[in-house]
């Protein structure tokens, strides 16, 4: 009985030691992380954003899809150049942007 009690102790012991190490290598990997940053831990990126280099003006009766067609653009790319754009109200849109580029993100 003895016996199981102090293999019980042991095992108890190393699981402790097991528990600090694991905790101690989360700060250490945290604190070089912020280290290598210059003291400053780095957000994750924001969502893209779009920078636009061309613009069509919307006339009456267009669509989404022949914007996008004659942009030689799919009305996905429209949309992410355009976030918020309503399809059914693009008339109010005035100009949409038809090419652009990346920023951020």
């Amino acid at each position: 009985m003895m016996a199981r009690a102090g293999h019980r102790a042991v095992a108890g012991g190393l699981a402790a030691i097991l528990v600090i190490m694991t905790a101690g290598a989360a700060q250490a990997a945290a604190a070089a992380g912020a280290s290598a940053g210059g003291g400053r831990v780095r957000e994750p990126p924001g969502p893209a954003q779009w920078r636009c280099t061309g613009y069509h003006a919307v006339v009456r009766g267009e669509t989404c899809e022949s914007v996008a067609r004659d942009a030689r653009i799919t009305v996905e790319q429209l949309r992410e150049l355009n976030k918020g754009v309503v399809c059914a109200a693009l008339m109010n849109w005035g100009h949409v942007c038809v090419r652009g580029y990346v920023i951020g993100g």
